[in-house]
């Protein structure tokens, strides 16, 4: 059902706020999968800060026709920080 990908999304932030990253993943894919738009807002949510460098979070932003050929955008900390401040 596509109510389930909030749920997924937000089992993924809580995950990802406790540092366990591949739970945070598997959950993320899962939010991705039932709505694409998520893959969006991952990308620049702080609550993904703690798992930003885990190679598995970085894939999914890989090659999904963002213009950046197949490499990682990599959310970065700055970015992140940034919004956050603002």
């Amino acid at each position: 059902q596509p109510d389930f990908a909030k749920a997924y999304y937000n089992k993924a932030v809580c995950y990802a706020l406790q540092g366990q990253a591949k739970s945070a993943v598997e959950n993320l894919e899962q939010a991705i999968k039932l709505n694409p738009s998520y893959r969006g807002e991952a990308k620049t949510d702080p609550d993904f800060e703690a798992i930003v460098e885990d190679k598995r979070f970085r894939q999914l932003f890989r090659g999904n026709g963002n213009g950046t050929n197949g490499k990682s955008p990599t959310p970065t900390r700055v970015r992140m920080k940034a919004q956050v401040a603002e």
